[in-house]
């Protein structure tokens, strides 16, 4: 991404779901400014670090790295939940 290797900047302006950015805290490869900026550039982003971790989280730390991914889909579960349940009482109402 950095050196021109991938240009994924159009791409990244195209994704409009709920998405998460999990990234290695001493990531040496890509700098944490970039999930940062990612994190930006993403409408609907969430940002979520590893400690102790470099640039492969899911190889690095497995269980902290799914324990992430397992928070931010049930988080997505509950929001949809949540979202089905204002709907009901919408329609109820009227």
């Amino acid at each position: 991404m950095i050196t021109g290797g991938y240009n994924v900047i159009n791409q990244i302006k195209q994704v409009k779901q709920k998405c998460l950015v999990l990234w290695g805290e001493d990531d040496g490869i890509i700098s944490n400014k970039q999930a940062y900026r990612l994190q930006q550039e993403l409408p609907s982003a969430i940002l979520r670090q590893v400690g102790q971790c470099g640039h492969i989280p899911h190889v690095e730390k497995p269980r902290e790295a799914a324990k992430h991914v397992l928070d931010f889909l049930e988080g997505d579960s509950l929001d949809k939940a949540d979202q089905a349940s204002s709907l009901s009482s919408t329609l109820v109402s009227t």
